[in-house]
């Protein structure tokens, strides 16, 4: 009973459609090295200020970075565009609202977050030195708890993704959304012949016009005088 309510809730087009494993991580790999890339950019003007200044900028740009990734246009990050998944409401009728799609990344941008600060503060206490710029003293105090933290998270998330059928993490539930192969988004639509938005084959109504999903409309409002 309890797999065929998931079933339901979640649409078997996008059960069929779930990315292996491997292409998840190698996408989550991908995305979580990009903002390294981004460092050698604003290294030289943050020079001005200080490491400490440059840090504080990286990791805010760096979270910024986790916390949006997904907002493009067809919803995809640089390592799903890669990989071809993309982000996707559950009940598929029209594309993820950009809003969803950053309340699910809101405790991944977090957790890299906590990564950032915690390894760098460990340094810190490591190294022992006389003058540690504010607020690095404070943090040296709770580096282990952060790197716990920001550890359990993904622990989580991956469990969720490997024993959930929809390979679906908590924020997923939270904002009913799912990741699928980009492929299986277009395969199961087609566009509305009234106003040309795709919509899904097995819908009778287009979700933006409200009119019959079928291909001949257009050319019948053609023919037909009004």
């Amino acid at each position: 009973m309890a797999k065929q309510n998931f079933h339901t809730d979640v649409g078997s087009e996008w059960l069929k459609a779930r990315p292996s494993l491997g292409r998840r991580l190698c996408a989550e790999i991908i995305d979580r090295l990009a903002p390294f890339a981004i460092a050698p950019i604003i290294a030289i003007p943050m020079t001005l200020i200080g490491s400490n200044g440059f840090f504080w900028t990286w990791n805010s740009v760096a979270f910024l970075w986790h916390l949006l990734r997904d907002c493009s246009a067809n919803r995809r990050s640089l390592g799903k565009w890669l990989l071809r998944l993309r982000v996707v409401s559950v009940n598929g009728r029209r594309q993820c609202a950009w809003q969803r799609v950053i309340a699910r990344r809101l405790l991944s941008a977090m957790s890299q977050s906590a990564y950032s600060i915690a390894i760098v503060a460990a340094v810190m206490d490591w190294l022992k030195l006389e003058q540690t710029p504010w607020p690095w003293p404070l943090f040296t105090e709770f580096a282990i708890p952060l790197l716990l933290l920001a550890f359990g998270y993904d622990f989580a998330s991956l469990a969720s993704i490997l024993i959930t059928d929809g390979g679906r993490r908590v924020e997923d539930f939270m904002v009913d959304t799912c990741v699928v192969c980009g492929a299986a988004y277009t395969r199961n639509r087609k566009k509305c012949g009234a106003c040309g938005e795709l919509a899904l084959k097995s819908e009778t109504y287009c979700w933006r016009c409200g009119e019959r999903n079928a291909p001949e409309i257009k050319i019948r409002r053609m023919i037909e005088p009004d």
